[in-house]
This record gives structure tokens, C-alpha cells and sequence, in this order.
């Protein structure tokens, strides 16, 4: 397919699948990735944990997040890209769940993973787990810098395609005369034409979609927040705990990030406000279920938005009422770093191939 391709949203996602479009070198195929520059915009590839490993209750996420830790793995330039770091994970499930028993039935055939019992979770440092509790232990996960990632694949976007970044955000599409391609507005008055728009555009996606007139399909936003404290004793390598909600991975210079779902849903990502009780639920579950990690200092609590869909993951969707050209690429559900690898690769043979 020869096209000229917009994609609007220089996040993880978009910066992946830009980048994976300009290696295609599709003959015909010209690709324009439109960001933000505002540093201090705080979207989730800025503040994500990064968390990267191949399990995952749900089979399309797990299936993913396979395949992409198996690519980083395989790849010293992307690992070098991306701050990979190895910490092994720790995924402690609730059995008395159906979801998550059939998800432990998955992880016991899957390889270079290790089962624990919640006898074996207390003797390596865990109390107060339900009898239930298994856990899926990963000796090669561990995290990313989500922010760093898409910097570096930007670049070599740019290198690449011989485009550069085109300073945002976008304020509007409109169809061209012709109906066939669309014309994408800028706050400086500026226009271009293109063939294919995607909206990467994380958690804007629902408004900018309200602000063309076209219903969301399914996409909405929720906060996602967490804590950094200065921890001594024993830190955990990086864990979610189905059991209580808790999750946390170590960080540099002795510090720990914490955190706990939030129900906050529809929220504003420009409008965002830290809920001192989730930082306190958090720290009191911490030290409920972690008793050889002592907190001693709150250093900072950061709270972002993404985007969630009513199908799993991050995939390429079609706007059915732009009538043809606009997609969707953006309803990670707060799990893009660890499937934007494949997800982005799945995306760029859509757009190419159809």
C-alpha cells in the first residue's frame, strides 16, 4: 500500500508504531509522527513503572507481553533503547477468582517461569496472604523507561523516514475536497494532507474523538497512581498482588514505588488530582504484606491518566463514523510497555497491508 500516514501522539505507542512503519520502507509510504513538546505534560509514557514481563491474567495481554519481552530480549539496541532493566517479577494471584486460576493453569505451560505456593511466598518475606494465593515468578522481567523508549525511537524514526517531529497537538481533521484523504489542523494554523490518521494520543483520545463528533466506542480514561518512598530493608523485586491490589517495583538510590489501583474513571488528563487515601492504603498494605521493607520518607506521589477500551489491549481500531482513513491506536489499559512491541508491529501490517 503506497499512503501518506499520520500519526498524531508521539507517546509509547505512537512512537512505536511510526518507527515501525519507517523500517517497513514500504516503497510509496510516507509516515509523519505529531507530538507534544510540552515537558511537563504528564502522560502515561512519562510516568509509567515500566513494568515488562510474559505473564498476564488476560490471554490477549499475556499472548503479547510474551512476544514483546521475548523481542527485547532478543534485541541489545532495543534493550539499550528502552533502559531495560532485569528484577524478575513477582505476580501473586488470587485462585478463588476463575480468571485468575485459569490464568495459573496458562503460566504452569509456559516457559522459564517458576510457581509458588503462599507457603513458599512467606518464607521468601510475604505475610497475610489468603491460603488461594499462587504466584508467577519471572526470572527475566523486569522494567523499562516507557519516556526514554519513545525518545529513542523517535529518533531513529526521524533518521529513518527524514521526517522530524511535528510540534502539536493536533486541534482537528477534516476531509478533503477530494472525500479520499484528510487534512490535520495545528494550533499554528497549519494543515497537511494525509491518506491514514491514527490517533495515538493515550488519554486525549476520548476528547479529541468528542470533539470531531464522533462517539468514543468504548474508550474512556482512568487515573493510574502511585508513590515513590525511601525504603530500607528488604525491596521486593517488581510484584502485583491480586490478592490485596498492591504493586511496587525498587527503583535507584534505595527507593521504592508503590501504588494501588484507582477507580477513578472518565477523568480529565489534564485535570488531574493526587488521592492522599491511595497513598495511605498503599503504604498500609506495604507494610501488611512486605514487613522487611520500612519505609522512611515519602518522596513523591505521581498520578497520570491512560486510556482503556472494551477490548483488551492496544490494537488498531477503526473510527466507524470518520467513514474511512481514522484509527484508533491508543487503549493500552496501562499495559502498553510491555505489548507496544508486537502491538505496534501488528498495527504498521494493518495499515500497510489492510
Amino acid at each position: 500500500m503506497s499512503a501518506r500516514v499520520c500519526v498524531i501522539g508521539a507517546g509509547l505507542a505512537g512512537a512505536a508504531l511510526a518507527w515501525r512503519l519507517a523500517c517497513s520502507r514500504c516503497p510509496g509510504t510516507e509516515t509523519t509522527l505529531v507530538g507534544d513538546s510540552s515537558e511537563g505534560r504528564q502522560d502515561a509514557s512519562r510516568t509509567s513503572g515500566g513494568l515488562v514481563r510474559a505473564f498476564d491474567i488476560d490471554p490477549w495481554h499475556r499472548g503479547n507481553a510474551e512476544a514483546g519481552l521475548a523481542e527485547l530480549l532478543a534485541d541489545p539496541l532495543l534493550r539499550k533503547w528502552a533502559g531495560y532493566r532485569r528484577a524478575g517479577s513477582t505476580y501473586i494471584l488470587d485462585t478463588s477468582r476463575p480468571d485468575q486460576l485459569a490464568a495459573l493453569a496458562a503460566a504452569r505451560a509456559m516457559a522459564g517461569v517458576r510457581i509458588a505456593d503462599a507457603a513458599d511466598l512467606a518464607a521468601e518475606g510475604w505475610r497475610g496472604l489468603p491460603e488461594h494465593a499462587f504466584a508467577v515468578f519471572e526470572h527475566e522481567a523486569g522494567y523499562i523507561s516507557p519516556h526514554e523508549f519513545r525518545k529513542a525511537l523517535t529518533v531513529d524514526f526521524a533518521v529513518r523516514s527524514g521526517s522530524v517531529l511535528l510540534d502539536g497537538p493536533v486541534v482537528g481533521l477534516e476531509r478533503t475536497h477530494s472525500g479520499r484523504s484528510w487534512n490535520v489542523r495545528t494550533p499554528d494554523g497549519g494543515s497537511r494532507e494525509f491518506d491514514v490518521v491514527v490517533l495515538a494520543t493515550g488519554a486525549w483520545t476520548p476528547a479529541l474523538l468528542h470533539r470531531q463528533g464522533w462517539r468514543a466506542a468504548g474508550l474512556t480514561t482512568k487515573a493510574i497512581q502511585y508513590t515513590l518512598v525511601q525504603a530500607a530493608g528488604h525491596r521486593p523485586a517488581p510484584f502485583i498482588d491480586e490478592t490485596s491490589g498492591l504493586f511496587g517495583r525498587p527503583a535507584q538510590d534505595g527507593v521504592m514505588l508503590l501504588g494501588v489501583p484507582t477507580e477513578s474513571w472518565g477523568v480529565d488528563p489534564d485535570r488531574l488530582d493526587t488521592d492522599p487515601d491511595l497513598t495511605d492504603r498503599a503504604l498500609h498494605l506495604a507494610a501488611e504484606r512486605l514487613p522487611g521493607l520500612t519505609p522512611t520518607a515519602r518522596l513523591r506521589t505521581v498520578v497520570a491518566a491512560d486510556c482503556y477500551g472494551d477490548r483488551a489491549g492496544l490494537v488498531l481500531e477503526p473510527v466507524a463514523a470518520a467513514g474511512g482513513g481514522v484509527f484508533t491506536f491508543s487503549a493500552g489499559s496501562g499495559g502498553s510497555a510491555k505489548t507496544v512491541l508486537p502491538a505496534s508491529a501488528h498495527a504498521a501490517e494493518q495499515i500497510l497491508h489492510g
